[in-house]
């Protein structure tokens, strides 16, 4: 997670559509993931915030609240959209779209509309 800026530097697309839904993403995992662990079964949002596009910030954001998280934290769950969600799905997640917007990015001419 935290190489994804960097990467994203390096294929050359942080300020395009695939930068800014990453940075999206992870900092609305990290706010998920965060309220999971320290709140009894939150109710999270379903769809993303309006935030700013700050690649670095949520890549350490979520990062940091990655590595606070203990064994047993990982099992502790939330609900969106009413299905249960766990720490570890709304992490998965968080992977999962990095990793997919960066290889549409470094696939893609990301300097068309």
């Amino acid at each position: 997670m935290r190489s994804y800026p960097r990467r994203f530097r390096e294929a050359g697309v942080t300020d395009t559509k695939p930068g800014r839904a990453t940075a999206v993403a992870l900092l609305r995992a990290a706010d998920d993931l965060y309220r999971i662990l320290v709140e009894d079964q939150p109710i999270l949002r379903t769809r993303p915030s309006d935030v700013p596009a700050a690649l670095d910030t949520a890549a350490e954001r979520l990062g940091l609240v990655i590595d606070r998280a203990t064994s047993d934290d990982w099992k502790r769950t939330g609900s969106r959209a009413g299905a249960p969600v766990t720490a570890l799905d709304i992490a998965r997640e968080a992977v999962h779209e990095g990793a997919h917007q960066l290889r549409i990015a470094t696939v893609t001419d990301v300097t068309q509309p």
